[in-house]
């Protein structure tokens, strides 16, 4: 009996002893986490991607826990009031990055930056991003991109090609297949050329003809209102382009590219006639009444055939506009042959980037870059999913600047079902609705994490501040008369409530004026976070520095630590080539894309290598891919 008592009694002393030092040993856990992490981020070497590693105690699916019988509870009895509210310092700090999941930002302390990066578990709809100009979204972008899935496809339009000059190396060492659409060389690398009718086969290619929706699509991009508002000054140049598209589709493959179609639209049956007006004349006859191929040739046709000369001269202006970036002197080459698909990243790992500056996608490149975007949603929609594959991140930065793009607007709500996370960028809400009118709303209202950077706009400002919502605050009063003194706790008191904005307006301006920002989340309370911009949270060896951004002096010597370290490794496997032969053998990746023999165009190079993918692992398939790729014939492609 004594003995047992003895037992009970140490136990009891431990557990106190334990519940005594638990406090101590948690905020000794967190200065010594919080020292390491900032003396490795102030020399470059801290990866916040590992951050879940560190040992902690498990009190983040407690909190969890908790936090969704409030909710519960809120929904349930609260609804009477206004109940909005930021998300607090223990709910954002059990939101814990780990990789794979969607990074928010770092978590506020108080009023204050923490050292712990914070995430989303998946994303069932989209990402939306307000923020004005000069704020650091493009920094705070290339972090979300570089901490994206390895083996997920990525796609960007890059504004000033500061995402791809920032993270182009790190990507090709992830073992990613990295592609540049960029006429004006901006970026620094040279560009993939696409012959845009190399989409049809590759969306051709289970034997349904989609030639007809695809080119449809071209047309909207290529042909737009702008301020006219009788649908026949715009739907007739549409079919009108639609049937040259269609006839060119026709074509053998020497003519059968964007800049013999430019022609055709400048210049008519310019083998008929050296006048481009009797030429055309020429060619809008002979395609009307032209018995093979789709009908639409001769619906487009008769209309330009048919109509009053003055109608007609519209209309032909529109088809000479809608083609004139063709004409570019740095465009037009990079559009008579395949060397890069775009279109074709769904399954694989390999990342596009697509490349200019604002003024020129306002202008020269608007329209291409439109068709390309539409393209490139609708080659995601048409690919069937495969079990296990990740999603493709679609960054359009800088959104509204493309003007109208018809296959966002329609395939916003479905892009999660063709497994695409689309990334939306504006700078104001007045820029999204100038453009999408009829559908701006569905860009937050849908979105299931949309960030706030940088709002000085007004009328971005208050619909924020509507959208995150009034809270009551109790306002306790006495009720008047005497009450003895030992009946104080028994004081009756009179309660009433007073609604307040979470934030105005001005607080707003205020709070996202430096690197703070707002993260509202679809069904949730909103989040105060910090900005990670990539110059001060990447490891030094995940980005390139460039002239804005470019290296403290302790990031410096980090950065030259692990070149040093990385230098050693390649060295290791210099030898190991020369013991063993680089590359892969030609007969290996022959074998192991299908068996492929004789020549090969890179169209099919790349259709077989989507075939290997389900078979071999991706490491393998790309090996076989670079083995092969200089091979491929130009013919065809």
């Amino acid at each position: 009996m004594l003995l047992a008592l003895n037992s009970g009694l140490s136990v009891l002393l431990i557990v106190i002893t334990a519940l005594v030092l638990l406090p101590f040993v948690i905020v000794l856990n967190f200065i010594i986490r919080t020292i390491v992490v900032l003396v490795a981020k102030h020399f470059g070497v801290w990866d916040p991607r590992i951050d879940y590693l560190w040992p902690r105690m498990p009190w983040r699916p407690i909190w969890r826990a908790i936090s969704w019988v409030s909710r519960w509870w809120q929904r349930s009895f609260g609804m009477r009031r206004s109940t909005s509210r930021f998300q607090g310092v223990l709910s954002s700090l059990s939101m814990l990055y780990k990789p794979g999941t969607i990074l928010i930002g770092a978590a506020r302390l108080w009023n204050g930056a923490s050292t712990q990066a914070i995430g989303i578990n998946e994303v069932k709809r989209h990402l939306f991003m307000n923020a004005d100009t000069g704020v650091g979204k493009t920094s705070f972008l290339i972090t979300m991109i570089a901490f994206w899935r390895k083996d997920a496809p990525i796609w960007v339009l890059d504004c000033k090609a500061q995402i791809f000059k920032a993270l182009s190396w790190f990507l090709k060492r992830q073992g990613r297949r990295v592609m540049v659409f960029d006429p004006m060389g901006i970026s620094g690398q040279e560009s993939i050329k696409m012959n845009l009718y190399d989409f049809i086969d590759y969306a051709s290619r289970d034997g349904v003809d989609r030639s007809g929706a695809i080119l449809a699509k071209w047309a909207k991009d290529a042909i737009q209102g702008g301020d006219k508002t009788d649908p026949v000054w715009i739907e007739s140049p549409q079919l009108a382009y639609q049937a040259l598209a269609h006839w060119v589709n026709g074509l053998p493959a020497k003519h059968r590219n964007m800049p013999f179609l430019r022609d055709l639209v400048t210049k008519g049956f310019f083998w008929e006639s050296n006048d481009p007006a009797k030429a055309k004349h020429i060619m809008w006859h002979y395609l009307s009444r032209l018995e093979d191929g789709p009908r639409i040739i001769r619906t487009g046709a008769a209309i330009m055939a048919s109509a009053p000369d003055k109608q007609r001269a519209s209309f032909d202006i529109s088809l000479v506009n809608a083609t004139a970036w063709i004409d570019q002197p740095q465009v037009r080459p990079l559009l008579m042959e395949t060397t890069g698909e775009p279109w074709a990243l769904k399954g694989t790992n390999a990342a596009f980037f697509l490349c200019a500056s604002i003024s020129d996608i306002k202008g020269a490149l608007q329209t291409p870059f439109r068709m390309l975007i539409s393209t490139a949603l609708y080659a995601h929609e048409i690919v069937p999913n495969e079990p296990g594959k990740p999603s493709t991140l679609f960054v359009a930065d800088e959104m509204p600047s493309l003007g109208y793009v018809s296959e966002i607007e329609r395939a916003l709500p479905l892009l999660r079902g063709y497994k695409v996370t689309f990334f939306g960028v504006t700078q104001t809400l007045e820029q999204l609705r100038e453009i999408y009118s009829k559908s701006w709303g569905g860009f937050i209202s849908g979105s299931d994490a949309t960030f706030w950077l940088g709002i000085n706009h007004d009328e971005t400002a208050e619909f924020l501040s509507k959208k995150l919502g009034r809270r009551s605050f109790p306002i306790y009063e006495k009720i008047d008369g005497t009450r003895k003194w030992w009946r104080f706790f028994r004081r009756r008191r009179n309660v009433r409530y007073e609604e307040h904005w979470v934030m105005t307006p001005d607080q707003i301006q205020q709070f996202t004026s430096g690197n703070r920002m707002i993260v509202t989340l679809f069904g949730k309370q909103p989040i105060a976070a910090s900005m990670m911009c990539y110059f001060d949270w990447l490891r030094v060896d995940m980005y390139e520095p460039d002239a804005d951004h470019g290296d403290t002096p302790a990031r410096g010597a980090g950065r030259k630590l692990i070149k040093t370290a990385t230098e050693s490794v390649q060295k290791a496997r210099k030898e190991i080539d020369k013991r063993f032969g680089p590359g892969m053998p030609e007969e290996h990746a022959r074998a192991i894309l299908g068996g492929i023999v004789g020549p090969f165009t890179y169209v099919e190079l790349s259709s077989r290598a989507a075939l290997a993918q389900q078979t071999f692992p991706h490491e393998l398939v790309a090996a076989a891919m670079e083995t092969l790729r200089p091979l491929a014939v130009q013919g065809g492609v």
